[in-house]
């Protein structure tokens, strides 16, 4: 891996403002998506490996490889109604720091080790998840599903099997090109494992993504939304409702109408499983076309019942 490339630029750099990367968008569908791009490939899901394995999952069946806690192939299927509110208010007065959320389900602010009783870390060949300057930071070498996660199931089983979250987000130096996974809430369902996920395609738009093994085209159901931006740090939240099968993303305090995922409407619904299990991190399905490395930075992570808003600003570390 490349050094240069590994380093947050400075302590002091902010949550704030909004620089072009310097990898242009493809242009891209909104709404349900379900055919492949050409940045596709066939993609398995993410595997349960833990982190003293990084056993990646076979390409040529699209079942997971797993020798950690959960298992379980791609699938879908169900129905369900019910509404969904799609306002885009900035969700109040944001809460930054641990200890200005006391009642959290979870806060992770990055500010020393991982807790061991509450976090599992995935490290695969060819990437990292580590703690640097008061961020997790997912550094990624250029190669075929190199990936690294945190992984957490303390806060599980959730009231109403649905929860809200928020991470200050930052790809350096600007996002992958082909397909990509960032996050997933996931759980049983009709036997097998489905997943609510934060996936990016197209050099960096980011989408909402469904997969169960029931879903009958490689990489399950999507919904591209948000372009990411090189070098800008991004304040992302979501809401994951398994009560209504819906998805809400916004970004810095906007809600992402193309990523929205509402369960009164959908037809197939993206039926939620159980959620047992949140992870966040980074996997590159291809590697990158100009063999370049990658760092993703996250901090201020928050899981809650409730919504809970994003900073103004704010210094790193």
């Amino acid at each position: 891996m490349r050094p240069a490339l590994l380093l947050i630029t400075s302590l002091s750099a902010c949550y704030a403002g909004s620089e072009l990367g310097p990898m242009p968008a493809e242009a891209g569908s909104s709404g349900a998506d379900s055919s492949t791009s050409d940045a596709d490939v066939p993609d398995p899901g993410l595997e349960g490996s833990s982190s003293s394995t990084g056993q990646g999952p076979s390409a040529e069946t699209g079942q997971e490889a797993s020798s950690g806690s959960t298992t379980g192939a791609d699938d879908d299927g169900g129905t369900t109604t019910g509404g969904l509110d799609t306002g885009s208010s900035s969700g109040g007065v944001a809460r930054l720091g641990c200890d200005a959320l006391p009642d959290a389900l979870l806060c992770e602010d990055f500010d020393g080790e991982l807790d061991p009783s509450v976090w599992q870390t995935v490290n695969a060949p060819g990437a990292d998840a580590v703690i640097v300057d008061g961020q997790l930071q997912i550094q990624l070498s250029s190669l075929d599903n190199a990936h690294a996660f945190i992984r957490t199931e303390s806060i599980f089983p959730v009231a109403d099997n649905r929860f809200f979250g928020r991470v200050m987000l930052q790809i350096t130096p600007y996002s992958p090109t082909g397909h990509d996974y960032l996050m997933s809430a996931e759980g049983p369902l009709d036997g097998t494992t489905a997943r609510y996920r934060l996936d990016s395609n197209n050099s960096g738009r980011l989408n909402s993504r469904y997969t169960h093994a029931s879903v009958p085209q490689h990489g399950g159901w999507r919904k591209l939304g948000h372009q990411t931006q090189g070098e800008a740090w991004t304040c992302l939240e979501w809401e994951f409702d398994g009560a209504t099968n819906s998805i809400r993303f916004w970004f810095d305090g906007v809600l992402d109408e193309e990523m929205l995922v509402d369960g009164a409407v959908e037809d197939p619904p993206w039926v939620a499983p159980a959620f047992e299990r949140f992870e966040l991190g980074y996997r590159t399905y291809q590697a990158a076309q100009n063999g370049d490395d990658f760092t993703i930075s996250y901090d201020d992570l928050a899981l809650d019942v409730s919504r809970i808003g994003c900073p103004d600003q704010r210094s790193s570390g």
